[in-house]
């Protein structure tokens, strides 16, 4: 049987060709989608601190993709008026037009795993995923 961990890195790369799909149509990267995705699931704001720990990414990779996406008007980054140290980031229109196809793929592709599995299923997929993704254990 295969170990876990190893179908849990094959069903990333999976994932990412159904991202790479919708990417091309819209013209972003998978971490444009995923950092847009994220800002969504917040109602189109969050801190970049936010994003890092929803997201399990470093500082400085958020830093290069939030320069990107301010360059491409599709955020928008403000200072916190109550913690100079916090980075605010907005969608902007541009970005929450980008952002319903990527919502839209992740809702079908729920719907599918929906589908084919019961509910039981997925909730222990989800368990054991996240506690990989808790103890930092996806990249050794």
């Amino acid at each position: 049987m295969e170990a876990i961990k190893k179908l849990a890195r094959k069903a990333a790369f999976a994932t990412d060709e159904g991202f790479i799909a919708v990417g091309k149509q819209i013209g972003l990267s998978v971490s444009q989608m995923i950092m847009l995705d994220c800002l969504h699931d917040h109602g189109g704001q969050t801190t970049q601190r936010q994003i890092e720990a929803d997201l399990g990414i470093k500082r400085s990779t958020t830093s290069i993709l939030v320069s990107k996406m301010i360059d491409q008007g599709l955020v928008q980054q403000i200072t916190s008026p109550n913690d100079k140290r916090m980075k605010i980031l907005t969608m902007t229109d541009k970005g929450k037009k980008l952002a319903e196809p990527i919502a839209q793929f992740i809702k079908q592709d729920e719907a599918q795993l929906e589908a084919k599995f019961s509910s039981a299923e997925l909730t222990a997929t989800r368990k054991v995923l996240s506690y990989i993704i808790s103890r930092g254990e996806f990249n050794d």
